[in-house]
């Protein structure tokens, strides 16, 4: 059984450090100390239940911590939610804590912000954010720190183009969910609440990956992210549009396009070569901007990258929906092709699973002629 104990609070030269123990491991959080509350209970419930989930092990919190009462009894829907998605991955768990409603916050809106699409268009729609969170150890590894220094300078210079405040955090909470063996994407709402729970915000945006009708299980989805609530920190699902919809709306402004950050290779500021740059690269030369944050592209780069996730291809689809509409006829033939080999590969695997392994052999045989 987990147990989470020895909260810890150190302050030094204007910076806090936030630690609670999860048996063995420590589970810390650093960033500006008039920013950073010491609540380490529903810091570590966030981030600890989806894990303990996976394991299918209890959770206790020592009796010296209070977890949030709200957040406590939320616990159960959530579980409910995650295990009826993940059956076979996830199991409900009994969570053994002392409870207590948590204290106010400042009437502040915080918006995690990565500088990426999402978070930028959350950035410049949600009218009520007054500060955005800037989580390193979440979209690049925590040694990075030429990469870190470079996305830091990029997201304060948005910031304060748009007028907002940037919370500068970092946490080793994306190592410690998945440390695990599961992936972020499973742990992600947990993972950010566990953030937002320790910092002086009473409402705080998660900016959605998905579109409403793309909608699929998720980490980080409309349905569980406010049940990461508490008395005192309201969460809000922000921003469920088409990826290249809210493209369109963050090209509106060249000194936002200019500093875009979407990728995941830890390899520059965007490497141009993975497959959330060039679909980001596609969607821009589709509506004709260009950013100083992308190298060049050529459109039969596409034809080449991996898919990772089924998921991803509905952002071609997306991207082939704004080739034929800007009459681009390259690009269309080229995601066409693109999206008809994927798709015949998901039918073979899909096969696969079906039928013996000697019959799925055959059968992508005869498919392959």
């Amino acid at each position: 059984m987990p147990t989470i104990h020895s909260p810890r609070l150190t302050r030094s030269a204007g910076v806090a450090r936030a630690e609670v123990s999860i048996d063995e491991q420590v589970l810390w959080f650093e960033g500006p100390e008039q920013a950073l509350l010491g609540n380490l209970a529903d810091a570590a419930l966030s981030a600890c239940l989806v894990p303990a989930m996976f394991t299918g092990e209890d959770v206790r919190i020592d009796a010296s911590l209070r977890v949030s009462s709200r957040l406590l009894d939320r616990t159960h829907e959530l579980q409910t939610f995650i295990h009826h998605w993940f059956p076979r991955t996830f199991r409900t768990v009994e969570i053994h804590a002392r409870h207590a409603p948590s204290p106010p916050k400042a009437a502040r809106t915080g918006s995690f912000f990565s500088g990426g699409v999402d978070s930028l268009y959350s950035l410049m729609t949600h009218p009520d954010v007054d500060a955005l969170i800037f989580v390193h150890g979440i979209d690049m590894q925590l040694d990075n720190h030429a990469q870190h220094a470079q996305v830091l300078r990029a997201n304060q210079e948005l910031a304060a183009h748009f007028g907002k405040t940037l919370i500068p955090i970092v946490s080793n909470v994306r190592q410690f969910i998945t440390g695990h063996g599961f992936s972020w994407t499973l742990g992600q709402g947990g993972g950010l609440s566990s953030v937002a729970h320790l910092l002086d915000l009473s409402t705080v945006v998660i900016p959605a990956s998905d579109a409403y009708l793309a909608l699929s299980p998720y980490g980080s989805h409309p349905v569980i992210d406010p049940m990461w609530s508490t008395e005192c920190t309201h969460f809000i699902h922000h921003g469920m549009l088409r990826r290249v919809d809210k493209t369109r709306v963050i090209a509106r402004d060249p000194y936002a396009i200019d500093r875009l950050r979407v990728c995941w290779m830890d390899d520059g500021y965007n490497c141009g070569k993975c497959f959330k740059c060039l679909r980001t690269m596609t969607a821009l030369r589709l509506l004709g901007v260009q950013s100083r944050a992308f190298p060049p592209m050529d459109p039969l780069q596409m034809a080449t990258i991996p898919l990772y996730e089924e998921g991803e291809m509905d952002f071609l689809v997306e991207n082939l929906e704004l080739a034929v509409e800007r009459s681009d006829p390259v690009m269309a033939r080229v995601l066409r092709r693109r999206l008809r080999e994927m798709r015949g590969r998901r039918i073979l695997r899909r096969l696969k699973r079906l039928v013996l392994p000697h019959q799925a052999a055959g059968a992508a045989a005869r498919i392959g002629r």
